[in-house]
């Protein structure tokens, strides 16, 4: 028999790092922040069973379409073989798949059977928390589905979040969009967030909005012309991986005698936001007893 410990010493990763010093671990090049962890194992005969931690300090990935940061907490391993992980969670400041979401956190376990149980808790966006139903991963597998249960959200708060600015809106959309995540990136599902009822939308601004981008969409002038007073009987917002799309039914009354001008908007994708500093009291004392441990 035997007994073995090992420690890893925190180190702070920019991007490209992790797959420099640690070849062969399971971490995109886009992975960033501090990590440090302990291993004990022991072995008598053929059996060889021990533990781990991992700990992780603003933490985060960027991938296409996917932004994840200020990831902190320590992950446990109960056991090595099978591996296994008792019922935990990790804050995270930022995760933006499309929709930029804050303040939320993961609550994980893997009980044995390879089976990783996930159940992230709920983020913010525009001021209401968007929620996700619980999903496994099997470890091995290459992608992760999930779902953003988004409330009931006034469009004056949601267009803002989305980098619409001058425009003021009248509506509530609510909605579910599926979200796939693999080693490419996040990927929009065809889930859209209509809008309850009908609305306006008026142009505050002088000029051609800002945030339409101008190379996948037409008629700029005309599009602004009909947004100076723009009354929809149905609106959609959607994600694609080029970035939000805005899809009105509906008409100016002043414009074409009040003509039906259905659009598709493509809007700018978002500017990036900081991740909020700190994280959840529970994720950042599991740190602060990490770092205090001497074995």
């Amino acid at each position: 028999g035997g007994h073995l410990v090992a420690r890893l010493a925190p180190v702070r990763l920019n991007p490209g790092d992790a797959q420099r010093l640690f070849p062969g671990a399971p971490l995109p090049a886009g992975f960033t922040g501090t990590i440090a962890g302990r291993a004990t194992a022991g072995w008598t005969g053929d059996a060889v069973d021990g533990s781990a931690e991992l700990m992780l300090e603003n933490a985060g990935i960027t991938l296409p379409g996917l932004r994840l940061a200020g990831v902190n907490g320590v992950l446990r391993f109960d056991r090595l073989s099978p591996l296994s992980m008792p019922q935990q969670t990790l804050s995270i400041g930022l995760f933006d798949p499309g929709l930029t979401l804050t303040g939320g956190g993961l609550g994980l376990s893997l009980p044995g059977d390879g089976v990783l149980r996930l159940a992230p808790e709920p983020f913010l966006w525009a001021g209401q928390r968007v929620t996700f139903p619980s999903l496994s991963f099997r470890m091995g597998n290459k992608y992760l589905d999930m779902i953003l249960n988004v409330p009931p959200t006034p469009l004056a708060e949601a267009l803002p979040a989305l980098g619409v600015t001058g425009l003021a809106a009248q509506g509530t959309l609510t909605g579910s969009i599926p979200v796939r995540i693999d080693a490419g990136g996040a990927h929009p599902g065809p889930g859209t967030l209509p809008a309850v009822g009908p609305g306006r939308l008026a142009l505050t601004d002088i000029g051609s909005p800002p945030w339409l981008d101008p190379a996948r969409n037409d008629s700029l002038a005309l599009v602004t012309r009909a947004l100076a007073d723009y009354r929809y009987t149905a609106l959609e917002l959607s994600l694609t991986e080029q970035g939000p799309r805005l899809s009105l039914r509906g008409a100016n009354p002043s414009l074409y005698g009040g003509y039906a001008m259905p659009m598709n908007l493509n809007l700018m994708p978002p500017p990036p936001v900081e991740a909020p500093t700190g994280g959840m009291p529970a994720a950042m004392a599991a740190i602060a007893a990490f770092k205090a441990r001497r074995d």
